[in-house]
C-alpha cells in the first residue's frame, strides 16, 4: 500500500507549521493518505479532514513541514527543538535552501531524519494535481525521509531531482529571483486597462497577476533570502538600462 511509503503503519501523522497558502495546500495533497494537520496562528483555516492543533502537539507528529517564512525558521525551529522524537522526519520547504539549510543544521544538529527539499509547485501551478512536477532535494537524511521521498515519486508522481543547497540557489536566482523581481517590478508600472492586447503583452500580465497571488513574505524570501539573488538583480537592472542607453 502506498501510505506505508512514510511511515510503518497504514497513515502517519503529519502536522504542517504554517496556516498561508502553501500549507494548506501541501494539507490538501497528503490528506488522502494520511492524517493531517495544521499549526496556524490563524483561526480562519476550513480543510475536509484537517484539524488545528497548537503547538504543543507536534511532539506526537510522525512527519513535521515546515510551511513558513525563512525569517521564522530560526524561531520556530528553536522552540520545536526540546519537544521533537528521533524518529520524527523534519521537512523543509522552503524556496531558498542555502540559509535554510544552515538554520535547520544547527538548530536541528544531529537530529537523524531531515528532509530538506524545495517542491517547485504550488497551489496555482498544481491546482490539477500533482504528477509530473518537479522536487528538489538537497539533503536525505534518515529512512523517513527517503520513504517520504518515495512516497512523493511514487504517489504523488513528482519528479525528483537531488542537487547541492548551493547549485538550487544559483539556478533560483534566476528562475525565482529574476521572475518574481521582473513581476512586482511590472506591477508596480501600473498599468491602466487596455482596450486591447497582443499575446506577448498577456504573457506579462499573467505574470503579474501571478505575482499578485503570492505573499509579500514568500517575495522577500526569494529576494533578500537568495544569496544570489542581488547579483541577478543587478544584471537585469545593467541589462534594461544598457538596452535604454543604446535606444538613446
Amino acid at each position: 500500500m502506498a501510505v506505508i511509503l512514510i511511515g510503518k503503519g497504514d497513515k502517519v501523522k503529519i502536522g504542517i507549521i504554517g496556516g498561508g497558502s502553501f500549507g494548506q495546500f501541501m494539507a490538501r495533497v497528503f490528506v488522502p493518505y494520511h492524517e493531517v494537520f495544521i499549526c496556524s496562528r490563524r483561526t480562519d483555516i476550513i480543510l475536509p479532514d484537517v484539524d488545528m492543533i497548537p503547538f504543543e502537539n507536534l511532539a506526537s507528529m510522525d512527519c513535521i513541514i515546515l510551511a513558513i517564512p525563512l525569517e521564522a525558521h530560526q524561531s520556530v525551529l528553536a522552540r520545536l527543538r526540546p519537544m521533537l522524537r528521533p524518529e520524527t522526519l523534519v521537512v523543509d520547504v522552503c524556496s531558498v535552501k542555502v540559509r535554510s539549510r544552515e538554520i535547520l543544521l544547527h538548530e536541528l544538529s544531529g537530529h537523524p531524519n531531515m528532509l530538506i527539499c524545495h517542491p517547485l509547485f504550488g497551489p496555482q501551478s498544481a491546482a490539477t494535481g500533482t504528477q509530473g512536477h518537479q522536487l528538489i532535494v538537497t539533503d536525505a537524511m534518515g529512512d523517513a525521509a527517503h520513504r517520504m521521498i518515495t512516497f512523493c515519486q511514487g504517489v504523488l508522481g513528482l519528479q525528483v531531482t537531488h542537487v547541492t543547497a548551493e547549485e538550487h540557489d544559483q539556478a533560483m536566482a534566476y528562475v525565482h529571483v529574476l521572475t518574481f523581481f521582473v513581476a512586482r517590478g511590472l506591477g508596480n508600472m501600473n498599468i491602466a486597462q487596455l482596450p486591447f492586447v497582443t499575446p506577448s503583452f498577456q504573457y506579462l500580465q499573467d505574470l503579474i497577476n501571478l505575482d499578485h497571488q503570492h505573499s509579500d513574505e514568500l517575495f522577500m524570501t526569494i529576494q533578500t533570502g537568495n544569496p544570489f539573488g542581488a547579483k541577478v538583480r543587478r544584471e537585469v537592472v545593467q541589462a534594461l538600462g544598457d538596452l535604454e542607453q543604446s535606444l538613446a
